[in-house]
């Protein structure tokens, strides 16, 4: 029974810590977006906006989402309902991350580099619902700084030429990459600089062997 209680403590403190990082803002978003006209089966918007993170944060189902926010004591509200109320709490989410990166002046960015397009690239594995369901390897690009999917295409996850790759991109002039490592490579690069475009990111030595006068740079 204590282990229970401190279980439930350790989750309370948890959740009042992400509120902390919300804007200040962030319930009267839900109302201004449309997310919540009126409360159906749940007691506050913090509790919708609780449901909605247990789906968003842990990929369980709809289903099994309302069960755990029904044992929670979180509300009642059904697999469609929580599915209905995602749908149209679009606006909200994207206008909290909107105001955290003006709260943190992330969004000045744009101001210092105002001739570059600047974009996040990344991808992540999906899976069908089902024991049998199919994995497809989501590419992503997100615009910087209104956060707006300006690009995305879903392939498989294994063969040949489904890795991270900027070849999966399309690229304008003046566009300006933001990177993890996967996507540093020689091919990737040449891609990129072919069509007046530029690349940050962190680099693979490995992956990405560089030469110093003919040679081989031993630092890389």
């Amino acid at each position: 029974m204590a282990q229970s209680s401190t279980m439930k403590n350790i989750i309370e403190d948890n959740w009042h810590c992400i509120l902390s990082m919300l804007p200040e803002n962030w319930e009267d978003l839900a109302y201004e977006t449309k997310a919540v006209t009126k409360l159906v089966g749940i007691p506050s918007v913090e509790n919708l906006l609780r449901i909605l993170m247990i789906y968003i944060a842990t990929g369980v189902s709809f289903r099994t989402t309302s069960a755990q926010a029904k044992a929670a004591n979180l509300g009642n509200m059904s697999d469609v309902a929580i599915m209905k109320r995602l749908r149209k709490s679009k606006k909200w989410f994207h206008n909290m991350c909107l105001s955290l990166f003006q709260n943190e002046e992330i969004s000045n960015i744009s101001d210092r580099f105002s001739t570059l397009n600047i974009k996040i690239a990344d991808s992540s594995i999906i899976k069908e619902p089902g024991k049998s369901g199919s994995q497809w390897r989501l590419h992503y690009l997100l615009s910087i700084p209104n956060l707006l999917c300006v690009f995305f295409s879903l392939k498989p996850s294994k063969g040949e030429g489904t890795g991270d790759s900027l070849l999966h991109y399309p690229v304008n002039k003046n566009d300006c990459f933001l990177v993890d490592r996967a996507y540093v490579t020689a091919h990737g690069i040449d891609y990129i600089n072919s069509k007046d475009a530029f690349i940050v990111g962190r680099v693979k030595p490995r992956g990405l062997p560089l030469l110093l006068n003919g040679k081989k740079n031993p630092l890389c």
